[in-house]
Formats: structure tokens, C-alpha cells, sequence
């Protein structure tokens, strides 16, 4: 029997009639409940005892008012969180899962300089621009900190890329990624260790990098290493707290990397544009750019695995 989801926002759920829910429910059917505004609706028990998660604005979750009416064996879902103060706040209440647009912000100072403590990260930032870098360049880099280079294999060796057999090796690695992924790899996973944000951004920025590059891929268009190194260079802000128009000015990246994230021109910004739009879930927007929908949702399905 194939299973599926149904979400039902509260006004709709009040009238949903208990027959109705027991067939579905034959059928494979799982059940989530939305809320938008007010408290937790008079539900049957029918509906009650069949939903395995809710999703509500933070707001409801702050308050207290819903946390005291929830099954303790539904999964909270917090909607609308836009901040990481608001995102922590959340996370001490036991919410863990979380949606909204907190981790792509930057908190952003008025820092001019980069902190001594991201320096390695910011040494791989510089050989993404240079055309002459080997791979002996950015080894003999990478291992001058070996918590790096540690994480660095563990996450070739994870899920992400599932490889048939383990990589041991920077060499190695660098015969399935190819040079340019590996050092932006290696540059993201620098940047996540000196950095006090969500771990989750780290695979935001990995998310967004791939989805571009696959996004590039399936039009055909060369040189894909370059959308994914827009798709990282993207959330350098985030990652450094750092504005972007402080940050880019001094890297030696391309030009159409700089104003991929800058400002979204050509190829490589339509595309990083798209992912944006995509992590937002405006299908407005995506509808109005020049990709496809169904194709952008192939691919960050792809690109998120």
C-alpha cells in the first residue's frame, strides 16, 4: 500500500468528517495539521489520534499557549522564523524542527577585516581564484589543520556523495570531485568550524551549490564548477557575518561569480537566483524565470539527498 501525506490547515480540519479520515487512513494516508493564527482547534478523535505533526507560527510556540494543548507524540513544527535569536529561543524550547529564512541572513557588523581564527578558510577562499593552484597547493593547506582535513574525508565518505568505496586520501578525493568542488568543499567546512551559526548552514550552502550546478547541467551549460562555487560564495556573509560587498571586492574570483551573487546577472546568477527562489518556496517567481518548476524541483530534490 502506497503512503502519502495530508496536510490540513485548522479551519479545514474542524469540518473534516471522521468516515472520511478512517478511509483515508485505509488508504495509506498520514496527517499534519497547520496553523495560522488563533489556538489549537476542537478536532474529533479521530482526527486527533491520526495526526503525527504540527506546524504553527513561532509566535504560538513562545507564547506557551500551544505547547500546553499538544499530543506529546506529534512532531512540532515552528513556522515563520526569521532570525537566529528567534531560531535559538525555539531550540531551547525543544523545537527542533524549524522553517524559515534564519539561516541565510546574515547577522552582519561593522567588522572591515577578517578574524584571525578564519584564516585557513580565507587561505582556500584565495586558491578558488587562482587558475594555477595543484592539488599539492591546497593538500599541504589542508592539512595544517587536521580537524579539517578529518572532516573534511568524513563528509566525502558520508551519505552525501555515497561512494562505492572510501576515500582515504586528499588525492583521491580530488579523482571523484575534481579540483574546484573539492576546494570549495574544503572552504565550507573551514568556514562551519569557526563559525557560531546553525551547523545546518553548512549543508544549506552545499544544498545550494549542488542545486546550481545541476540546475547549469541539465541546460547545458559549461563550466558548472562555477555555479557551484557561486552557490557557496552565496552565503559567505552568513558564514562570516561579514557584509558581501566588504567580503567579494577583495577575493580573486571570476567576474561572473562576483555578479552571480552580487547581482544576479547571467547564467550563473539565474541559477543561484532560482535556488534562492526555491529555498523560499516563491513558485511565483520560479514560474517566472527561466526554469522550469518541475526542474527546479528535480534538482534540489537531487541536490538535498
Amino acid at each position: 500500500m502506497n503512503q502519502f501525506w495530508l496536510m490540513l490547515e485548522s479551519r479545514q480540519a474542524i469540518r473534516v468528517d471522521p468516515f472520511l479520515i478512517k478511509g483515508l487512513k485505509k488508504r495509506g494516508a498520514h496527517f499534519g495539521l497547520s496553523i495560522n493564527h488563533g489556538d489549537l482547534p476542537d478536532l474529533s478523535d479521530e482526527l486527533l489520534s491520526s495526526i503525527s505533526f504540527i506546524r504553527a507560527p513561532s509566535e504560538h510556540y513562545l507564547r506557551r499557549n500551544l505547547n500546553l494543548q499538544v499530543d506529546g507524540s506529534w512532531r512540532c513544527i515552528a513556522s515563520e522564523v526569521d532570525s537566529e535569536k528567534l531560531y535559538t529561543q525555539l531550540r531551547e524550547q525543544g523545537i527542533n524542527s524549524i522553517q524559515g529564512r534564519y539561516l541565510p541572513k546574515p547577522e552582519t557588523t561593522d567588522i572591515k577585516q577578517f578574524p584571525s581564527n578564519k584564516l585557513i578558510a580565507l587561505e582556500i577562499l584565495n586558491l578558488l581564484g587562482d587558475v594555477n593552484v595543484s592539488l599539492e597547493d591546497l593538500e599541504n593547506l589542508i592539512v595544517q589543520d587536521l580537524q579539517l582535513y578529518y572532516k573534511l574525508l568524513r563528509f566525502i565518505n558520508s551519505a552525501y556523495y555515497n561512494f562505492n568505496r572510501k576515500i582515504s586520501n586528499i588525492k583521491e578525493a580530488l579523482i571523484y570531485l575534481g579540483l574546484n568542488s573539492l576546494r570549495s568543499i574544503s572552504l565550507v567546512i573551514a568556514l562551519s568550524e569557526s563559525t557560531t551559526r546553525s551547523p545546518d548552514l553548512f549543508y544549506l550552502a552545499l544544498t545550494r551549490a549542488r542545486m546550481c550546478e545541476l540546475l547549469a547541467k541539465s541546460h547545458g551549460w559549461p563550466n558548472e564548477s562555477i555555479f557551484f562555487n557561486a552557490g557557496l560564495i552565496s552565503l559567505l556573509d552568513v558564514l562570516l557575518d561579514i557584509p558581501m560587498d566588504t567580503i567579494l571586492p577583495e577575493l580573486p574570483l571570476s567576474a561572473a561569480i562576483k555578479d552571480a551573487v552580487l547581482k544576479f546577472e547571467g547564467r550563473t546568477g539565474a541559477a543561484l537566483q532560482c535556488a534562492i527562489y526555491y529555498e523560499h518556496v516563491d513558485w511565483q517567481k520560479i514560474e517566472d524565470s527561466q526554469f522550469d518548476k518541475d526542474l527546479a524541483h528535480s534538482a534540489y530534490l537531487e541536490a538535498s539527498r
